[in-house]
């Protein structure tokens, strides 16, 4: 194979999806129980916390931002704060315009569907 023919051969491109979310976590440090989902959709930050953590506490800040509480398998609860909202400013952008709450809702789906995956892998071994 010479060299028009390496630039000259067709290559399939897989198709980029942006994926809407992200499970995300902060390698070096310490595991306190948070979790972190990012959406480059939205370009948002939500932090998850464990409702049966008592290592977490909400400072003022935190607590004026948004956040939903979700039950799961009626065991486990969790508390979504977007810290990171730019839900208004870039929706229409890489996704529908939409309330920064049907954005909880939207990640919590997300989020919950993940955790019966994890449940499915772990029931496997």
């Amino acid at each position: 194979m010479n060299i028009d023919d390496i630039f000259n051969q067709k290559i399939e491109v897989a198709d980029l999806v942006l994926p809407k979310f992200l499970l995300a976590e902060n390698p070096i440090v310490p595991n306190i129980d948070l979790t972190y989902i990012y959406s480059p959709h939205y370009m948002s930050l939500i932090m998850v916390i464990e409702e049966n953590s008592e290592i977490v506490s909400l400072n003022d800040t935190y607590r004026a931002m948004p956040q939903q509480l979700f039950v799961y398998d009626e065991l486990e609860q969790f508390r979504f704060v977007v810290i990171q909202n730019n839900v208004i400013s870039t929706g229409g952008i890489y996704a529908p315009i939409i309330s920064v709450e049907q954005f909880i809702e939207e990640a919590w789906q997300w989020y919950k569907a993940y955790l019966d995956w994890e449940l499915t892998q772990m029931q496997g071994l």
